[in-house]
């Protein structure tokens, strides 16, 4: 136990990649939410077929894989940190709109913009956490940073489920998704590192 102590003493000192972990975090609980109920968000609200609504989280992947190349094009001009926060605030809004949508054809450019916020982090997050690691520790802290990622994503699937059972309504994992990524957009903004590191830059 002393020695757990003592090594959560030593990760603190590191504000900046803590912060961020926490921010992305925030994302993680709120991707974690909406994912699994695309699917679900289409055949009970929207009223499509089976193979149809799988279709709509089809469109998100898609558009997320064509998002990755302009997100790597605009983080080299803009920086990385910067482009993530759009990103992300893209993908709010994308969630908030999923939960007023009622029309295949309004559900189908949400996905889009879905897609294209999710394209940021699926591009940046690990890249991102690399500019505000110690390089001398930089394998140990992205294993951190991902360990607690993959507890968090599910965490968030376990806590909408719960809203959608509560309220008896599947529109309620994207409101929750919609507030938790707000939340990372704006914790984001306290992510700034302290001093350049060696060998990095682009926030």
């Amino acid at each position: 136990m002393g020695r757990l102590r003592a090594y959560w003493q030593d990760v603190r000192q590191f504000g900046p990649m803590n912060r961020y972990i926490g921010a992305m975090s925030l994302y993680w609980l709120a991707a974690g939410g909406a994912t699994p109920f695309i699917t679900l968000y289409g055949t009970e609200t929207l009223h499509l077929t089976p193979n149809a609504a799988s279709g709509l989280f089809l469109v998100l992947v898609l558009s997320t894989a064509v998002g990755t190349v302009a997100v790597g094009l605009l983080a080299d001009r803009l920086g990385k940190r910067r482009v993530l926060h759009g990103g992300l605030a893209l993908f709010a809004l994308a969630a908030l709109a999923a939960g007023n949508v009622s029309s295949v054809d309004a559900a189908l450019p949400v996905m889009v913009l879905a897609g294209l916020g999710n394209a940021c982090p699926t591009v940046l997050a690990v890249p991102l956490l690399a500019d505000l690691l110690p390089p001398k520790r930089a394998g140990e802290f992205l294993g951190l940073g991902s360990a607690i990622w993959s507890v968090v994503q599910p965490l968030g699937s376990f806590l909408a489920g719960s809203l959608v059972d509560s309220l008896g309504s599947n529109r309620w994992a994207f409101g929750f998704a919609a507030l938790f990524m707000a939340l990372a957009v704006g914790a984001l903004f306290g992510v700034r590192a302290d001093r350049p590191l060696a060998g990095h830059s682009g926030l």
